[in-house]
């Protein structure tokens, strides 16, 4: 299942990054925007998370990593699971 995410479920994506705490990999930075598609798993979500760090010099090209939603943080964020 692949769904492309509109802006309130991005904020949604990138607010239950930040709940999680969720960070960078690499920096550490909290300065997360979510992508723009949704890849289902069975169960769960998979949401690619691109990271916009303050720290250029990490980062010159950009820095991505994935974020797994539950099925509920899923569904409260828009995302269709089925």
């Amino acid at each position: 299942m692949q769904q492309r995410l509109d802006r309130n479920q991005r904020r949604c994506v990138e607010q239950v990054a930040r709940q999680k705490e969720t960070t960078c990999d690499t920096c550490g930075s909290t300065d997360l925007s979510s992508g723009p598609m949704a890849l289902g798993t069975l169960g769960t979500l998979n949401v690619e998370v691109l990271l916009s760090c303050n720290n250029e010099s990490a980062h010159p090209e950009g820095a991505a990593q994935t974020l797994e939603l539950s099925g509920n943080e899923a569904r409260r964020c828009g995302i269709d699971i089925s």
